[in-house]
């Protein structure tokens, strides 16, 4: 399947990412790479300080945070793969 995904923030990374263990994915990103969040999302989705009275808003952001944790422990497995692999040279 042939997939774009816009922006390489942390929502377009992430599915950039998960989307890549599918062999049959073909993805391409379109991000300018200059570093920063897009002026329309930046900091909108925290679960942190969301109100629990829009109830279907609070729900996407508290299973955000969860996935969160999920991420960070696939993403540290990644690193420690490339650090065992790597050879030091002094």
């Amino acid at each position: 399947m042939k997939i774009a995904v816009v922006g390489g923030g942390i929502v377009g990374a992430t599915c950039a990412y998960y989307l890549s263990k599918e062999q049959k994915n073909e993805i391409v990103v379109f991000d300018y790479g200059v570093g920063q969040a897009t002026k329309a999302s930046a900091g909108i989705i925290s679960p942190w300080f969301s109100k629990r009275r829009n109830k279907p808003w609070y729900k996407m952001a508290r299973l955000g945070a969860d996935f969160y944790l999920k991420l960070v422990k696939d993403l540290m497995a990644i690193i420690l793969i490339f650090i065992h692999n790597v050879e030091y040279i002094y």
